[in-house]
């Protein structure tokens, strides 16, 4: 799934873009003079290649510095960007060969000798030019090279001059090898250049993200069959078994966490680490390449490698939330809003007093009401009253 590892925004400046440039031109001319020094003494082949590479590398990590201060996360803009700073350098190196070529020609001939002079340019047309002549002309630089092309400065064993009797390289095997050197001052600035663009990088702290100093382990698993699986489902990862414990020659899972500044966003790069029997070390081969983690899933990754989290822990992947009823949906009466029915608060009543064990009754203060007279009928008639 496209969207669970990190895309940069392919966001640059013009200042940082055309300072790759003006380094990478101006450290590859500066050290053009020793490049080609080293060269033309060394005699072992192995060495012309490694201190080519070495080469390369030192420009790409002068781009890399660049591309790392100037917040370059466009790749395509920053391998341009070398592309055109190393073919500046190439160019100089090459005006700068042809010049010492063409000296090394002149130098056998009498100057004084007008006809020596003559009799050698017949042979080397353009050896009498100068350096500015050379690298403030295409065409004739051009001219120069298919002439050594054509007739070759250096053997495999040593390089010498043209007036060695030895049979020099020349013609398509020395177009091949410069088409390899060429290849490699290219080649290796621009991946690292690449490499670093595409790097984790914080929109919302404006920074490269932190590689987490502690990597995650884990045991046996068969990463590179679950590759899409793990891309597609990053809880997949919690199905991994952490190791505890890393036993001698044992190979390994190896996850290194990128991470902002609070953990709020989080890529993880997953590399299978191959025990090499040979140098008694371990290869390294990146599978998974930053994958995007949430919050909770990185809490329940440092929980799962039983690792502490160095960040305030808000949320965790088995919290649940309390319990809360539903509410009831509102009652209409004519159109209405019925509010619910709420109790009334009461009183509660105490409790009656006790003695030895029993309720006691509460005392009721008896009330006496007075005694009213009889009504007084008018039919009544007294008896006393009615026998006299």
């Amino acid at each position: 799934m496209e969207n669970n590892t990190y895309k940069p925004s392919n966001k640059f400046n013009i200042a940082g873009f055309l300072l790759i440039i003006l380094a990478v031109a101006g450290v590859g001319c500066l050290l053009s003079a020793l490049y080609l020094k080293i060269n033309e003494i060394n005699p072992i082949v192995y060495l012309t290649i490694l201190l080519t590479c070495g080469f390369g590398a030192l420009l790409g990590l002068i781009a890399n510095l660049i591309i790392k201060k100037s917040k370059i996360r466009n790749p395509g803009m920053a391998i341009l960007a070398v592309l055109i700073g190393v073919l500046a350098f190439t160019y100089f190196k090459w005006a700068l060969y042809i010049n010492w070529d063409n000296q090394d020609i002149m130098d056998g001939v009498d100057k004084s000798n007008s006809m020596a002079v003559q009799f050698r340019l017949r042979q080397y047309p353009n050896a009498d030019k100068t350096f500015t002549e050379v690298l403030t002309s295409p065409s004739l630089l051009l001219e120069e090279i298919s002439d050594v092309n054509e007739q070759g400065r250096w053997t495999y064993k040593a390089n010498h001059s043209s007036t060695t009797p030895t049979t020099p390289v020349k013609g398509i095997p020395l177009t091949i090898i410069w088409i390899a050197e060429a290849g490699i001052l290219l080649l290796i600035p621009m991946i690292m250049a690449s490499i670093k663009a595409k790097c984790p990088f914080s929109e919302t702290d404006n920074e490269w993200m932190a590689e987490y100093k502690t990597p995650f382990m884990f045991g046996n698993y068969d990463l590179t069959r679950n590759k899409q699986r793990i891309l597609d489902y990053p809880d997949e990862l919690f199905n991994i078994p952490y190791l505890d414990i890393l036993q001698p020659r044992q190979s390994y899972i190896k996850g290194i966490l990128y991470h902002s500044t609070d953990f709020s966003e989080c890529y993880l790069t997953l590399a299978i680490q191959t025990h090499n029997k040979k140098n008694d070390k371990y290869d390294s081969v990146n599978i998974i390449e930053y994958l995007k983690l949430n919050f909770p899933q990185v809490e329940r990754l440092f929980d799962h490698c039983h690792l502490n989290k160095p960040f305030a822990s808000t949320t965790s992947y088995n919290y649940q939330q309390p319990y809360q009823a539903p509410q009831q949906n509102t009652q209409y009466n004519n159109g209405y809003a019925q509010q619910p029915y709420q109790p009334q608060y009461q009183a509660p009543q105490q409790n009656p007093p006790m003695n030895n064990g029993y309720a006691q009754p509460t005392y009721q203060q008896p009330t006496y009401e007075q005694p009213q007279p009889a009504p007084k009928r008018e039919d009544y008639v007294n008896p006393d009253e009615f026998f006299k």
